[in-house]
């Protein structure tokens, strides 16, 4: 009896790994996009998979490749018709990422294609205030160039010069003074 299951364990366990390595188009583009695989996903694009599908987070690949700055494949999404506002369940959209990480390509290819300089996430949080809070000058004067919302609050009542000043950040402190941005308002007042 011992030799039957060994046997049929065995035979089963190539076939459970075999169906769980194959994963669902939309997560296999998920994936190739997290790893940097632009072949692949040009490849699973071809075979049909849906630019705009997403996880249970409401993520999708083109979210994911502005996250880890894969601007070819920012950029091939972006020609299938990816939506570049898509927005995950926090609100956060392709544009946020590639701003917070300071990839300055993937900003450009966003915004080139539409992506909302101003969105604000559940938060209220914008590309230009993530960009502020995280230091990415060039992505900060980029947006300010582009005509991102200068003073835009978030839920804390902050904004982008707020993050520059409550980090430290002397330059980005007078690039956004000089594009008209003020200090937001003390907690209490309004």
């Amino acid at each position: 009896m011992k030799i039957i299951h060994f046997v049929l364990i065995s035979l089963l366990l190539p076939l459970a790994g075999a169906s769980a390595q194959q994963q669902d188009p939309a997560s296999e583009l998920l994936s190739a996009a997290r790893q940097g695989q632009v072949s692949r996903v040009q490849e699973l694009l071809g075979e049909g998979a849906d630019p705009a599908a997403a996880n249970a987070m409401g993520r999708t690949a083109l979210m994911t490749a502005a996250f880890f700055g894969n601007v070819q494949i920012v950029r091939t999404l972006l020609a299938v018709g990816a939506d570049p506002n898509a927005a995950d369940k926090n609100g956060n959209t392709p544009l946020m990422e590639a701003a917070a990480f300071g990839h300055l390509e993937s900003v450009q290819a966003l915004v080139a294609r539409g992506g909302n300089l101003n969105a604000q996430n559940a938060a209220g949080r914008t590309a230009l205030m993530e960009a502020a809070a995280a230091g990415h000058e060039a992505v900060v004067r980029y947006l300010i160039a582009r005509r991102a919302d200068v003073a835009l609050l978030d839920q804390n009542n902050n904004n982008a010069l707020g993050e520059a000043l409550g980090s430290d950040r002397p330059a980005l402190v007078e690039l956004l003074k000089k594009a008209g941005a003020e200090p937001p308002p003390e907690p209490g007042k309004s």
